[in-house]
C-alpha cells in the first residue's frame, strides 16, 4: 500500500531534532551527475543544516566509462563500482533503493513505487537508457553496456563462445561462433570493440590453442559515414587505424534493420540489404533521456527543460543535469555533450545554485568548458585531443592511454577506490589481462550448463571446474 511520507517523520541525516526543521534535498539518480552533486553539496555545506535523500535503485555507483574493460577482463568489477554506503555517510545521505517514477510539483513530492516523499529542493539526474531507435529485435536480442550487470553478460557471452568454439574442429564453425558485432561507432562502441578483439585474441593464444587464431571476426557497424562523428578528422583517422590494426572490420554507412540470433540485417546508403554473421551482437548505438514525468509538463518534452542556471522550467526549487537535461530552445544555447566531464561540471553549478536558492542569493549560469577527449583503443593504446592555452594537443599511443587512465582515476569519488584502482592499473602495466573468470560470470555459465545438461571445462579463481 502506498504511503505518503513527509519531512515530519522524525530526525534525519545531517542534524538532530525533528526533520521538519531541516530542508530536504532530494536527488533522483546516483550516476555521475547525482553523485557529484551530492559530493559538492556536502563539500559546500558549511554551517547549513539539510537532509539529502538519494533515490537510486542500484546499491553501487557504477563508473560507466570503464565498463568495457570489466566486460573483457581488463579490470575487475570492484575497480569500476563502489557502494553508496562507502561514498556517503548514512548520517549525511539517506540512500533509498527505489526509482523516481514521477514528480508531483503541486505537493513538491518525489513519487516512487512506495509512495511520496516531500522535498524542499530537487536535483534530477536520472541519466539515460539505451536508444534502440524503435528496433524491437535489437531490444530483444542485442546486449547493451549500461551497468556492471551488462558487463558481466557480455563477459559471459564471450566466455561461452570460446568454450563452444573450442569443442569444434572445423575452422569455419569456430569462425561462426566467434563472430561478434558491435553496433554504434561512438566512443563507447569504439572502446568496447577494441577490447573485445584483444580479449578474444589473448584468450585463444593463452588458453585455447585448439582454436585457430584467425577465427574471431569482430566488426564495428556505424550508421554514419564515419566512426566518432563530431570528432576532428585527425582523431577519426587515428582511431580507425587503431581498430584496423587490431583486425577489426569497420562497416560505416550501414543502418541496422533487424537483429537475429545468427547475425544482423543492415541497409546501406543505396538502400541495398547487407547481412553480417554474428553469434553475439552488442548495441552501443546511442542513448535516450531517462526523464521521469513532471506534473508541470505541458507535453512532448523528452528532456528536463532548463534555464541557463540549470533550474527546471515551471518547477520551483528544482534543477536538472546530465543526459536527461537540455536548455530551453528559446535560449539558443549549445547542447551540452553527454560526457562524464560535462556532468561533473554541471554538478558543481547545481550544488552551488541549490545552496544559493537556500540562502536567497543569485544563482550562477552554467557554461561547459571542454578539457578535451580521450578514447581508448584497447590495452596500452588510445587517441586523444586535449584543450590547452596554446590550442588543441593531439595524442596517440601508449601515453594517451596512460593519460586516459589517469584522468578517470581522479574522477573516482572515493579515496579508497582511487588507491585500489591505482594499484591495479599500475600492476596492469607489467601484466596482461586476467584469465580468471569472475564468480558472477561463472555462475551464469553454470546455470546455462545446468539448463542444457552439458559439461564444460572452465576457469574459476584459477581452478578447473566441470
Amino acid at each position: 500500500m502506498a504511503v505518503e511520507e513527509r519531512k515530519t517523520n522524525g530526525p534525519g541525516p545531517g542534524g538532530a531534532g525533528p526533520a521538519a526543521d531541516v530542508p530536504v534535498i532530494a536527488v533522483g539518480g546516483g550516476g555521475f551527475g547525482g553523485s557529484y552533486a551530492i559530493k559538492e553539496l556536502l563539500r559546500r555545506k558549511g554551517k547549513r543544516r539539510f537532509r539529502i535523500v538519494l533515490f537510486e535503485p542500484r546499491s553501487r555507483f557504477v563508473f560507466t566509462p570503464l565498463l568495457h574493460e570489466v566486460a573483457t577482463a581488463g579490470l575487475e568489477a570492484e575497480h569500476a563500482t563502489v557502494p553508496y554506503t562507502a561514498l556517503f555517510s548514512p548520517d549525511e545521505v539517506e540512500h533509498r533503493s527505489e526509482a523516481v517514477t514521477a514528480i508531483d510539483a503541486a505537493e513538491q513530492a518525489v513519487v516512487t513505487p512506495n509512495g511520496k516523499v516531500h522535498y524542499d529542493y530537487l536535483v534530477l539526474a536520472t541519466g539515460a537508457t539505451t536508444n534502440f531507435y524503435g528496433n524491437d529485435s535489437a531490444r530483444q536480442l542485442a546486449l547493451t553496456l549500461k551497468d556492471d550487470a551488462d558487463a558481466h553478460r557480455i563477459r559471459f557471452a564471450l566466455e561461452q563462445a570460446l568454450l563452444d568454439a573450442a569443442q569444434r574442429r572445423s575452422p569455419e564453425e569456430q569462425r561462426s561462433l566467434l563472430s561478434v558485432v558491435v553496433v554504434g561507432g561512438g566512443p563507447t562502441g569504439v572502446e568496447l570493440v577494441a577490447e573485445i578483439a584483444q580479449f578474444l585474441r589473448y584468450r585463444i593464444r593463452k588458453q585455447y590453442p585448439m582454436i585457430v587464431r584467425e577465427a574471431p571476426r569482430v566488426t564495428l557497424v556505424q550508421a554514419a559515414p564515419e566512426i566518432l562523428p563530431g570528432f576532428s578528422a585527425r582523431f577519426r583517422k587515428a582511431a580507425l587505424r587503431g581498430l584496423e590494426r587490431l583486425g577489426i572490420e569497420v562497416k560505416a554507412g550501414l543502418t541496422v534493420r533487424n537483429v537475429l540470433k545468427s547475425g544482423i540485417v543492415c541497409e546501406d546508403a543505396q538502400k541495398e540489404t547487407v547481412s553480417l554473421r554474428s553469434s553475439l551482437t552488442v548495441w552501443a548505438a546511442g542513448i535516450a533521456p531517462a526523464k521521469v514525468p513532471l506534473s508541470s509538463d505541458t507535453g512532448g518534452q523528452r528532456c528536463y527543460v532548463t534555464a541557463a542556471d540549470l533550474s527546471v522550467s515551471g518547477l520551483p526549487c528544482a534543477f536538472a543535469l546530465g543526459d536527461a537535461a537540455m536548455y530551453d530552445p528559446a535560449l539558443n544555447l549549445p547542447r551540452t555533450p553527454a560526457l562524464a566531464q560535462a556532468a561533473v561540471q554541471q554538478a558543481a553549478v547545481v550544488a552551488e545554485n541549490v545552496l544559493a536558492t537556500m540562502d536567497g542569493k543569485k544563482m550562477r549560469t552554467f557554461t561547459f568548458r571542454s578539457r578535451g577527449t580521450l578514447v581508448s583503443l584497447g590495452q596500452r593504446n588510445a587517441v586523444g585531443e586535449l584543450s590547452t592555452p596554446f590550442g588543441t594537443l593531439f595524442l596517440n599511443g601508449f601515453f594517451a592511454w596512460w593519460l586516459w587512465r589517469t584522468v578517470y582515476l581522479f574522477k573516482f569519488l572515493d579515496a579508497k577506490q582511487q588507491a585500489r584502482s591505482a594499484a591495479a592499473w599500475t600492476a596492469r602495466l607489467f601484466t596482461r589481462r586476467s584469465a580468471a573468470v569472475p564468480a558472477e560470470t561463472m555462475d551464469m555459465q553454470e546455470n546455462d550448463e545446468g539448463r542444457n545438461g552439458t559439461k564444460r571445462t572452465s576457469k574459476r579463481k584459477g581452478k578447473k571446474v566441470s
